[in-house]
């Protein structure tokens, strides 16, 4: 045995953490994915109308913008890629471009949705339910039809204390 310093231990031990750091990346861009692609789904629902989900309500204008964000980020980061590579003389494997896409757009939605959540900038269900309910109301008693008062053929009168011994 030699009275030499062995790296080894240190050596097993970065690779130990750098193996659990790339499972661990490996499943937050699984889950944010997934999360991206059903949070996107219930976006498409709140396209017309608000829906509640849990204590938040997705309304109009925030699932467009959810939907807008992630694909400008399915855009930008592949062509950031892109052009690092010409940059940095290497190529992308053709295998990576789905994947760029796909993390892409959960950078841009579910990644600023997050940011967002963590900023405050997103309302709790009073503060947006108030931004909802201050839209115009439509009012649900219906003016007669022009046609209905035409078809009255007996214009309207008061009764009298004693219409009730003229009909017998």
């Amino acid at each position: 045995m030699s009275n030499r310093p062995t790296f080894m231990g240190g050596v097993l031990l970065i690779g130990v953490v750098s193996y659990l750091a790339f499972l661990f990346s490996l499943a937050l861009f699984a889950i944010s994915a997934f999360l991206a692609s059903v949070l996107t789904l219930l976006c498409g629902f709140a396209w017309k109308r608000p829906i509640r989900l849990f204590r938040f309500w997705i309304t109009p204008p925030m699932a467009k913008e959810f939907i807008a964000r992630g694909i400008a980020g399915a855009i930008m980061l592949p062509v950031f890629a892109w052009f690092a590579g010409r940059l940095l003389t290497f190529e992308v494997a053709s295998e990576a471009w789905f994947y760029l896409v796909v993390g892409g757009y959960s950078l841009g939605s579910v990644g600023i949705a997050y940011w967002q959540l963590k900023l405050g900038v997103l309302h709790d269900v009073e503060s947006v339910f108030e931004i909802v309910t201050d839209k115009p109301q439509i009012d649900l008693v219906r003016e007669p039809h022009p046609q209905s008062l035409i078809e009255q053929t007996e214009p309207f009168r008061f009764a009298d204390w004693n219409d009730e011994e003229e009909f017998k």
